[in-house]
């Protein structure tokens, strides 16, 4: 948890980039690890829900908390389209070309029209290198 926590407010992501691309030793995320403590959450109530909070203590005393009582992406808290989108492209492209992630994002968002899955299929199979 450390890790991803340092990782969010160094980079302003969490992604697979963030485990397999980017170094895992990156002094700046790990210093800003070492400065991150994990208590119990006394208010959580998993696996109900899968609530958050952070709280930071800035250099010039200021505290900044914030608490969501459900996951971004969960029934409770629903990710946008857009952000779908965007999260789906992030993944599917880091083992399809550009366009053809894109030509699977197509084709999954018009499932209910397709009248066989032929075009999402071919959309899945990884271009030769």
């Amino acid at each position: 948890m450390q890790y991803v926590v340092a990782s969010a407010l160094s980079t302003r992501r969490v992604d697979l980039a963030s485990f397999y691309d980017e170094p895992l030793d990156d002094p700046a995320v790990l210093a800003m690890a070492a400065k991150v403590v994990c208590p119990p959450d006394e208010k959580s109530d998993f696996p109900t829900h899968f609530p958050g909070e952070v709280a930071v203590q800035l250099a010039d005393g200021q505290s900044l908390r914030r608490r969501i009582p459900a996951s971004y992406g969960t029934p409770e808290n629903p990710m946008s389209e857009t952000d779908v989108t965007a999260k789906f492209m992030s993944n599917a492209a880091r083992r399809l070309p550009g366009e053809q992630a894109q030509q699977l994002a197509k084709a999954v968002e018009q499932l209910d029209q397709l009248d066989r899955i032929s075009p999402i299929l071919d959309a899945c199979t990884a271009a030769a290198p």
